[in-house]
């Protein structure tokens, strides 16, 4: 039997509960939902583009941060895999 994690991440929470996370994944690969965040994606955008004056930079950082939250629900189903390099390769720094 394998001993719980201290301390597990929020993502390896979710993915404890595999019914919740098995629900999440078909919603994820619904069209339709993939549609409405798209048009609220860009419908973000254009109140950013004409909002009160933010400045540029501003307005840039927080569409990153919607791109990122986005990347992150969308991928919040799967599992964690690290690909590691074994084989880095010797340099001949003599040459």
């Amino acid at each position: 039997m394998t001993e719980p994690k201290p301390n597990p991440t929020p993502k390896e929470e979710f993915l404890a509960n595999s019914k919740l996370a098995r629900a999440h994944l078909v919603n994820m690969e619904n069209p339709e939902l993939r549609s409405a965040v798209s048009y609220a994606l860009a419908e973000y955008s254009r109140k950013l583009a004409h909002g009160n004056g933010d400045a540029p930079h501003a307005s840039h950082y927080k569409l990153a941060g919607v791109h990122e939250f986005l990347e992150i629900f969308y991928n919040l189903s799967f599992p964690r895999t690290h690909t590691r390099s074994t084989d880095k390769g010797q340099l001949n720094y003599n040459a």
